[in-house]
Parts: C-alpha cells; sequence; structure tokens
C-alpha cells in the first residue's frame, strides 16, 4: 500500500488501480487491460515524491470497488450484529 494518505483515497480501493495491494486483488475481475488505472504512478501521497501533483480522490467515474474490499466492508458489518437472548420461536 501507498502512504499513510492513501486508505481515504477511492484508488486504495478501486479494482482498476494497477498498485492495489495484493490482499485486494482477485485475479481476472477486471478482463479488461484498456480499464487499469495508473493514476497512482504519478501521485506524490504514493510515491513519496513531493514534485509530484496529488492526485487523491474522493470519488471518480470508472471508481469499481474490489471484491475483496466489499467482503471485508460486509464481515465487519456482519461481525457488529448481537443475538437477542430471547428472540427465538414461542415467545
Amino acid at each position: 500500500m501507498g502512504c499513510s494518505t492513501c486508505g481515504t483515497c477511492k484508488c486504495d480501493r478501486c479494482a482498476r488501480n494497477v498498485e492495489l495491494s495484493l490482499d485486494l486483488t482477485t485475479p481476472g475481475e477486471i478482463q479488461d487491460v484498456a480499464l487499469f488505472c495508473y493514476f497512482c504512478d504519478e501521485c506524490r501521497h504514493w510515491s513519496g515524491n513531493p514534485r509530484q501533483s496529488s492526485q487523491w480522490r474522493r470519488s471518480c467515474a470508472g471508481f469499481q470497488e474490489a471484491i475483496k474490499s466489499i467482503e471485508r466492508r460486509a464481515q465487519a458489518a456482519r461481525s457488529k450484529f448481537k443475538l437477542i437472548p430471547g428472540g427465538g420461536k414461542g415467545t
């Protein structure tokens, strides 16, 4: 992953990002090579080079959330569910 400021950038969870971390990458998720995005290569937050411009994004028209990122968010939401005692049959 890139710098700590990349965590809130849309690119950090986008399946089209060629710099996406391996733990979020699903082989074959993006079929067309022309759809890959290279914004991080030119971003100072990713490279640490202050001469480059900031490519940090809050939104992007081409954003496609990675499958594993969706699964992580769903797992986190499921872990917050709590069972209510006595909520079974016959009550």
